[in-house]
């Protein structure tokens, strides 16, 4: 990424602190808004145990967001339909194209921190 590009994603995040109005525009990779994360000394059971649950009411969730839908919409304000909608534009799963945007955020966040102390 140029500097040009950079000085331009600075001033964007500093406005906004959104990424996806800022640097999605300018690598086309998909925002990434929270990844799951675990302590360092969670022992191997207790990871792979987290796992297991996470990826058993992720696919339980997903295919079935009509149901989901009906209890966020009370919570934000939506309709059930309108929720569905939302979250069918959702990725709940990291993949290549997401690990990559995560790397390209972590780039332009050093790169920010570089050009703060020029």
């Amino acid at each position: 990424m140029n500097t040009t590009n950079t000085e331009e994603c600075k001033d964007l995040i500093n406005e906004s602190g959104l990424f996806r109005r800022s640097v999605q525009p300018y690598t086309n990779l998909p925002f990434v808004f929270a990844i799951w994360a675990v302590q360092k000394t969670m022992t191997p059971d207790k990871k792979d145990e987290l796992k297991n649950i996470i990826q058993q009411s992720l696919t339980r969730a997903e295919g079935d967001y009509a149901s989901v839908g009906q209890l966020l919409a009370k919570r934000i304000n939506l309709t059930s339909e309108e929720s569905v909608d939302y979250l069918a534009g959702f990725n709940f799963r990291i993949g290549v194209r997401e690990r990559a945007a995560i790397e390209e955020f972590q780039e332009l966040l050093l790169e920010i921190e570089k050009l703060e102390h020029v």
